[in-house]
């Protein structure tokens, strides 16, 4: 769309009309010949000779434009003024027009064109169909540029070698379909083919589009297939002819049991990362001995035991196990990193790690049932004897017994990261650094514990914030300073998080009663929020609100009235203004798009509440020293220790910051893993 208006914008130039001087009506070209007009409506490069003519026209029209401004300063008579006015404009567009022809981007060698276009090939081609077909979209339109352009596009074939994910159905059926398609695949050319086949619940032993598809499975390296069992059998007459596929991800749909064993893919002999989704088809075969990462996640009896057993390179494990698949022996994974691992209702739960010796291990992420899953764990880094490990998280539903996660951290003294949900205090004083003890986890950087404010520790928090956080890096020291000290809370509510913060900061005592200004406070953000309910980040409102209250003709006055009460208020201790919310309110007051307001005009809303937000600053800048728990998103609390990069800026921009909270650089796919897994 944005080529076919650069190309509408570039012959209403070369069109452009205006009167001449003897009366009539003609185009720029009857005055201002151009030296190349079949490039004026193309892309195509200029030869040297057109080049010089070109510049060769622009220097004498430039020189034409100096000498009609001079008699437009001349000239005392309106009519010949308009005259040259008009022939001023018709000389710019054509100097405009010119210089485009001389543009470098369209004089650029192929293989510079080459070069540019290849960054479009991802690192990594993702199986994902929603991110394969964004890849797609985002290069295909640079083919209708030019011819050179084209040119360029298809001397790349690796581009075309990442398939657009389609659908067996009907339409796909239809010869022309097939025809573009199967011209598609001879634009790849001998490219690797990454291939996505999104058809849930169709059965197909047979299918024009497969077909085409089967004739280059000797390139395969990615293939996922959303479908049921029947269609991925159809692919047994390549079965020995796909290997160089590396990447295989299945999501079968729809199998009956009856069904004879899948072993489309047994001879598939490159084959290195597995993904099986939804129902595991009964006796999968797959060269189980190159696998090095391998992820199911399946609601019947999955693929455990043959992974397992069977593949020694495995680097990856993901499993979540729904039904028990008992391992007989233990097993031995010499080069397993990896290890995601999730049973629910699943008896005995701890039967499949127990089995497990994982000397290479770095990165544990497991959730048990409601078994005792932390000397499950105990036994698993003890026997596997993984000084490795840097990153362990895990979740139970079990109740931790105190002084068992002590045991465990005291297994894993290489540990860089620690997720899991609220220790008892017992095992979070071993947290806190002192110089006359051995200190527990040493290198450990990052700490994030999942609550729901179960509170009366927050005195231990404090000394592990001040003695493991504030540590200055350039003095020695036996102990790693922690960079992350930070609180996810899994009570979705933001006023939550705002008490939580408040009891860490040692501000508020819930036991007690809040003063009687906080009181005042919460009864004007509750004003503004019954006002302006959008800005309250949870509140489910009528998205006809900015609508309804167009017709309220009070409702300005009502704002109007309880912005006055706020901008009469003196704030005698600035942690009431954090209790109440109110500055946070009345930040997201100043930032609502023009129009969201009726009256805004007359009474000026957004600005008011930016006024008496930076009104505020001072009082803030005054106890930021002391500011050490920071909401970080919605849910989030973390410690800003003395040297952290947040506080080297003016006063303004650290209120900013720490006051009205930072951003998550923590995608909450990672940071509540637990919930995805």
């Amino acid at each position: 769309m944005a080529l076919r208006r650069t190309l509408r914008t570039v012959r209403s130039k070369c069109n452009f009309k205006f009167a001449l001087s003897d009366g009539h009506s003609g185009t720029l070209a009857d005055t201002l010949k151009s030296p190349v007009p079949d490039l004026l409506n193309t892309n195509l490069p200029p030869t040297e000779t057109q080049i010089y003519n070109v510049l060769k026209a622009i220097a004498g029209t430039e020189t034409e434009l100096s000498s009609i401004e001079y008699q437009i300063h001349c000239t005392d008579d309106e009519d010949e003024t308009q005259k040259l006015i008009r022939r001023q404009a018709a000389c710019q567009e054509f100097v405009e027009v010119h210089r485009r022809v001389l543009s470098l981007s369209r004089r650029l060698p192929t293989e510079v064109l080459q070069e540019i276009f290849s960054w479009f090939l991802p690192a990594d081609p993702s199986p994902d169909a929603y991110i394969r077909s964004w890849f797609i979209r985002s290069w295909t339109p640079i083919r209708l540029v030019c011819h050179q352009w084209k040119a360029a596009v298809h001397s790349l074939p690796e581009l075309f070698g990442i398939l657009p994910s389609f659908p067996l159905n009907k339409k796909t059926e239809d010869p022309r379909y097939i025809s573009q398609f199967s011209r598609w695949l001879s634009f790849s050319k001998h490219a690797p083919l990454y291939v996505c086949v999104i058809a849930p619940f169709r059965e197909y032993d047979k299918h024009p589009a497969l077909e085409a598809l089967m004739d280059h499975s000797h390139r395969w390296v990615a293939l996922t297939m959303e479908t049921t069992f029947m269609t991925v059998k159809s692919l047994s007459r390549v079965r020995r002819k796909m290997g160089a596929l590396r990447y295989l991800t299945l999501d079968v749909w729809r199998y009956n049991s009856q069904e004879s064993p899948l072993t489309v893919f047994k001879h598939a002999t490159s084959l290195r990362n597995v993904v099986v989704n939804g129902i595991f088809p009964r006796g999968l075969a797959l060269p189980w001995a190159g696998l090095e990462s391998y992820r199911e996640k399946v609601i019947n009896r999955g693929g455990l035991a043959e992974v397992v057993t069977n593949s020694l390179r495995l680097q990856r494990l993901e499993i979540t196990q729904i039904i028990d698949v008992p391992l007989f022996g233990p097993i031995t994974l010499p080069a397993l990193k990896d290890l995601r691992f999730r049973y629910d209702d699943v008896i005995p739960p701890d039967n499949a790690v127990n089995m497990m010796t994982l000397p290479a291990l770095e990165d544990a992420q497991v959730i048990g049932s409601s078994g005792e899953l932390i000397p499950v764990l105990i036994a698993l880094v003890s026997r596997s004897d993984c000084n490795n490990l840097r990153r362990l998280a895990f979740r139970t539903q079990a109740v931790m017994v105190p002084g068992e996660l002590t045991k465990l951290l005291e297994t894993t003294p290489n540990l860089v990261e620690l997720d899991i949900r609220h220790p008892p205090n017992i095992d979070a004083e071993r947290l806190v650094y002192d110089p006359h003890v051995t200190p527990l986890v040493p290198l450990l950087e990052r700490l994030y514990i999942h609550s729901n404010g179960n509170w009366g520790d927050e005195e231990t928090y404090r000394r592990i914030g001040s003695t493991r956080c504030d540590v200055d890096p350039s003095l020695p020291c036996g102990i790693v300073p922690l960079k992350v000290l930070r609180f996810i809370f899994e009570f979705e509510h933001v006023g939550f998080c705002t008490t939580q913060q408040a009891v860490l900061e040692d501000w508020f005592n819930p036991r007690k009663r809040a003063s009687r200004q906080v009181q005042q406070l919460l009864e004007y953000k509750n004003n503004l929020l019954l006002h302006l309910p959008e800005i309250d980040e949870k509140m489910n409102w009528d998205p006809n609100a900015p609508k309804k209250r167009a017709f309220d003709l009070t409702y300005a006055k009502r704002l109007h009235g309880t912005l006055l009460d706020i901008e009469g208020v003196v704030v005698m201790d600035v942690h009431d203004l954090h209790l109440s919310e109110l500055h946070l309110i009345l930040k997201r007051v100043s930032r609502l798009g023009a129009g969201r307001i009726p009256s805004e005009d007359r009474y000026h809303f957004r600005e008011r509440a930016e006024k008496i937000v930076k009104g505020w600053n001072p009082l803030f800048v005054q106890v930021i020293d002391q500011l050490r728990w920071v909401r970080v998103g919605k849910l989030s609390l973390e410690y800003v220790s003395t040297f952290s990069d947040l506080r080297d800026h003016p006063d303004d921009e650290v209120v900013e910051k720490l006051v009205y909270g930072i951003e998550d650089w923590i995608h909450e796919f990672d940071l509540l893993w637990h919930r995805y897994m």
